[in-house]
């Protein structure tokens, strides 16, 4: 698979010359799919691998055997894939948007007493093994829930 520049008709990257003759499979491309805003390209040989390169970078993203079609998604954010197995849904994101992604839909269960103790993690439980909860304004570090309101003094000039 190459990639030309349309104007000048030169061949700007190879991306795969060819692929090494395997006995019953052909090596034919028979689908080629550019993402609308040029991040991603990948390719279809009629052998059913599918490859996804980066064209910033020009490297493999991924690929995946035994595809027989394939396409983006309207948001561009997956590639929908059908085959032998069914259908397939990829993701399509930079290291950094997938560490984003996971930060953001994690779910971090609370440790128990017992684990808090056992591995030092601050706030231990109280006194009567009362599990630390969050502050009322949930800030990110978990406390014990205060026993009584907070206070404030206002003084008028």
């Amino acid at each position: 698979m190459f990639l030309w520049d349309v104007e000048s008709g030169t061949r700007l990257h190879t991306f795969i010359e060819s692929r090494p003759y395997e006995p019953e499979s052909t090596n034919e491309v028979s689908t080629v799919a550019i993402s609308s805003d040029g991040r991603y390209a990948f390719a279809l040989w009629q052998d059913g691998l599918l490859i996804l390169w980066n064209m910033q970078t020009r490297e493999v993203v991924r690929s995946e055997n035994r595809v027989d079609s394939a396409a983006f998604s309207p948001s561009e954010q997956r590639i929908l894939m059908s085959g032998v197995s069914g259908l397939r849904l990829w993701r399509i994101d930079t290291l950094d948007e997938l560490i984003q992604w996971t930060y953001t839909h994690r779910v971090v269960r609370n440790l128990s007493c017992v684990e808090r103790s056992q591995y030092r993690v601050d706030p231990l439980c109280d006194a009567e093994g009362n599990l630390p909860t969050r502050a009322p304004d949930m800030t990110s570090t978990p406390g014990l829930t205060p026993t009584t309101a907070p206070t404030r003094t206002i003084t008028r000039r």
